[in-house]
């Protein structure tokens, strides 16, 4: 590769946006670039590099840079920040800006206001703003702690979804389960498939549908859910209302109450 002088940074001009240009990955900073014949058209960018598409911008220390088909592969400390409340962080990335779709691999995080997620492999659809992880992940708030194997998470939305070995941790509680919903606004729990939920040592809640508010404490459960108390009385019904604050249960329908 032909090496500028590394003491005059590569800081390309800036063209004005217009519609063409706003689907467009720019190259916005460098401290070196490389190109030639045997590159196949991509460029070759070290130090400090900085690119921009739309309202979001890229960093890293090195990169291959495709402006042919808009994309890149990035390496080294980075960094990718959507306005002022979204960022990731990883130690590689790809970009394919025709799909914009982003693939973050290694120590990987991305926060969104008080939400941190944590994982090895991410990938993140900026049309639909929704990023997924499915080799084992960890996203947390002031709240909770959720880990599961995968993971759906639409910053839009302020949603969650997990699947796969779930659990869902507290101060107060735990939750297992194989499907869970996660709403970051009204902190609930939503949900979908066979789930435990265990108050320490006051009560033992089985349930394969239903809603757990983890800022208020309280639940309604669905489907013959089971509710045990460390009294040894049990109840089932078809509807459950529960509040972990005053222990007190609300029941509908189809209800048995079992006490020893």
């Amino acid at each position: 590769f032909s090496r500028p002088n590394p003491t005059r940074p590569i800081r390309p001009e800036i063209p004005t946006a217009n519609r063409n240009q706003q689907d467009k990955v720019f190259l916005e900073y460098a401290d070196e670039l490389s190109a030639n014949e045997y590159t196949d058209g991509h460029q070759l960018l070290r130090g400090n590099v900085k690119f921009r598409k739309s309202g979001m911008f890229m960093y890293c220390d090195s990169a291959y840079f495709y402006p042919s088909t808009n994309s890149l592969d990035a390496f080294g400390n980075v960094k990718m920040e959507q306005g002022d409340t979204l960022f990731a962080y990883g130690n590689t990335l790809k970009y394919d800006g025709n799909k914009q779709l982003l693939s973050l691999r290694g120590n990987v995080r991305l926060i969104n206001r008080n939400m941190t997620l944590e994982t090895e492999t991410l990938d993140y659809n900026r049309v639909s703003n929704t990023a997924y992880y499915f080799n084992g992940g960890k996203l947390y708030d002031e709240t909770n702690t959720l880990i599961s194997k995968r993971g759906y998470y639409m910053a839009n939305a302020h949603l969650s979804e997990f699947k796969d070995s779930v659990v869902l941790t507290n101060p107060d509680f735990h939750i297992f389960s194989d499907t869970l919903k996660y709403n970051l606004h009204s902190k609930e729990a939503n949900i979908e498939g066979p789930a435990n939920i265990k108050y320490k040592d006051e009560a033992h809640i089985y349930s394969e549908k239903g809603r757990y508010n983890t800022k208020l404490k309280n639940s309604t459960l669905y489907n013959r859910s089971i509710v045990t108390q460390k009294d040894g009385k049990s109840i089932v019904a078809d509807t459950i209302f529960y509040n972990q604050i005053t222990g007190d249960c609300r029941i509908r329908s189809n209800a048995v109450m079992i006490d020893s």
